[in-house]
């Protein structure tokens, strides 16, 4: 009886791995991606735009071909990736970054509906999923040059100020409240991995209006972490919790050479504790420019968190890589008996000094200054004053 089993997923993923694994153990055909013979994949990997179209119209036949052979074969077979990741995922996304113009795109789903009709579709399709570390680990050891250019990574440094605000009682005058600051410096290390290394924190308390605790520690801390992934717009637009979420276009607009989209999202369901709130989204790239979003206290929170009314963020892009430039973000907490916890924390973040490949780079769109949000103080950048001053706290607000 005639199957066909199709292997999903990114490159580095294991899709060959399986499809040998499958084959000598069960005794399945295999057929692999044929990619090495594409003869536009090593310009396409220097200048996307310019030669997207060919190098997918390529994949688009070559993979005809291939299907037509896996449906003349007896047996079961394993297929390395289908043509339908190749147009309904890579070709559909580089159309959609504008890599592919309207007019090029219009010719590529004519022939893949024609391509369609032809073939037929697989008994069982397995995807494997694979973190992005463990992606770009996998693609330098095997060593593929054009995969290495795909995937390079930088090194990447930049500097993180943040300041907390702590204090018992939000709806009072700010008279009694503990102030935390401290600066870190990211090192993203293409060999070594990622490294965190704190450069100063300074601790003030105040009551009454009056600092009555003053520390400072400038001893340089460095460790070393495994990296994470940016979750910052993973709450309501990762892939496994879109379905959580109502969206609504509020409005479009071009700002300098973008075609920025606002969007509101919010819960489908009122006993979620999930936020509600507003993105601005770049077309151009599908990159989050900016965030407001809360968590209301309607819903079922944990015991010790009341609300978030204020989560804000903006991000930029520095030499093709997009940065958390600015972050703010105010959490509501109950009292419990016997447990010594602040009515409200309050967080603030900046990057600054942001070098890749050990040069300092500027923003390759520069945010105009009334898309930010808020002002973060100038007593939370540079390094810690040494004589502190009385007036020094931070306004309200």
């Amino acid at each position: 009886m005639k199957r066909s089993i199709a292997i999903a997923g990114n490159m580095g993923s294991g899709k060959s791995t399986l499809v040998e694994f499958l084959s000598r153990t069960y005794g399945v055909t295999p057929f692999y991606e044929p990619n090495d013979e594409n003869p536009y994949l090593a310009d396409f990997y220097k200048d996307m735009k310019s030669w997207a179209f060919q190098s997918q119209l390529y994949f688009l036949s070559s993979k005809f071909r291939l299907h037509q052979e896996l449906d003349r074969q007896p047996g079961v077979v394993a297929l390395d990736r289908t043509i339908f990741e190749d147009a309904e995922i890579f070709a559909t996304a580089l159309h959609q970054m504008r890599k592919i113009s309207k007019r090029d795109w219009l010719t590529y789903q004519s022939f893949y509906e024609a391509i369609l009709d032809a073939i037929r579709p697989p008994d069982l399709m397995i995807y494997l999923r694979c973190s992005m570390r463990t992606l770009r680990q996998r693609i330098r050891l095997r060593g593929r040059k054009m995969e290495q250019e795909r995937f390079r990574m930088e090194d990447i440094s930049y500097t993180t100020l943040v300041s907390q605000l702590l204090r018992d009682d939000p709806g009072m005058e700010l008279l009694n409240y503990s102030l935390e600051e401290y600066a870190i410096r990211f090192h993203h290390d293409r060999n070594e991995g990622d490294q965190v290394v704190k450069l100063w924190e300074r601790k003030r308390k105040y009551e009454d209006g009056e600092l009555t605790e003053d520390k400072t520690d400038e001893k340089i801390e460095a460790e070393w972490i495994s990296a994470q992934d940016d979750a910052m717009e993973g709450m309501p637009f990762a892939p496994e919790g879109a379905h959580r979420y109502n969206y609504t276009i509020l409005d479009r607009r071009n700002v300098g050479n973008s075609l920025i989209y606002k969007v509101k999202f919010a819960p489908k369901s009122r006993f979620e504790a999930l936020a509600t709130g507003v993105v601005w989204v770049d077309y151009s790239n599908w990159a989050i420019r900016k965030m407001e979003a809360e968590l209301v206290e309607t819903v079922p929170f944990p015991m010790f968190l009341k609300a978030v009314p204020v989560f804000r963020i903006s991000r930029e892009q520095f030499g093709g890589y997009w940065f958390t430039t600015d972050f703010h973000m105010v959490i509501e907490l109950r009292k419990v008996p016997l447990l010594s916890i602040p009515g409200q924390v309050e967080v603030r973040t900046r990057l600054q000094d942001i070098e890749i490949n050990g040069r300092p780079v500027s923003a390759d769109m520069p945010v105009p200054a009334a898309d930010r949000f808020g002002n973060l103080g100038a007593g939370m950048f540079g390094p810690p004053p040494t004589q502190p001053a009385a007036d020094d706290a931070p306004e309200e607000g």
